[in-house]
């Protein structure tokens, strides 16, 4: 978070970062804010509930997932980068583990190598100076999402592994 941030504050002064959720990391994140002075445009909610979330993936222009590998605590499904994708917002996140999975190898947002924060900034700022592939984008990855990630859609991939493997 820190370096994606940094980097995007070097040449892109208008916009606010919006951090949700929690967890063990929490703290540092809190201090990094503070440290750099960056409670201006570093917003974190928190935990937050269901419908100021869709709120947040609405009034958002783009997604930004900078995961780092954690030994033991694997990304499973990326389940973030569908909620996200659903509401037409694109997404930037790391090459790894689940993000891959859902972004479809990058049919449904941007990969970028996980750790490389001038990539991210890259990728965003091609992203924001763009109105048209940003829409573009969010557009193809609802799309995508809806096609591909739908509950009726999930369980016909099930039983079909469950019957090829029987």
């Amino acid at each position: 978070m820190d370096n994606v941030i940094s980097y995007l504050l070097d040449d892109y002064k208008d916009f606010i970062y919006i951090i949700v959720g929690d967890g063990p990391l929490q703290r540092d994140i809190i201090n990094i804010i503070q440290k750099k002075k960056l409670s201006e445009r570093v917003v974190l909610l928190g935990r937050i509930d269901d419908e100021l979330l869709k709120f947040t993936y609405n009034i958002s222009d783009v997604l930004i997932m900078p995961n780092i590998s954690v030994e033991g605590d694997m990304e499973g499904l990326g389940i973030v980068a569908l909620e996200a994708s659903s509401c037409n917002l694109p997404v930037v996140g790391s090459d790894l583990e689940g993000i891959i999975d859902v972004l479809l190898e990058g049919e449904m947002g941007i990969l970028v190598p996980s750790l490389d924060a001038k990539e991210f900034k890259r990728k965003v700022l091609h992203l924001l100076s763009n109105d048209n592939f940003r829409c573009d984008i969010g557009k193809k990855a609802r799309n995508l999402a809806l096609k591909n990630f739908l509950w009726p859609t999930i369980t016909k991939k099930y039983l079909q592994i469950f019957k090829d493997t029987h």
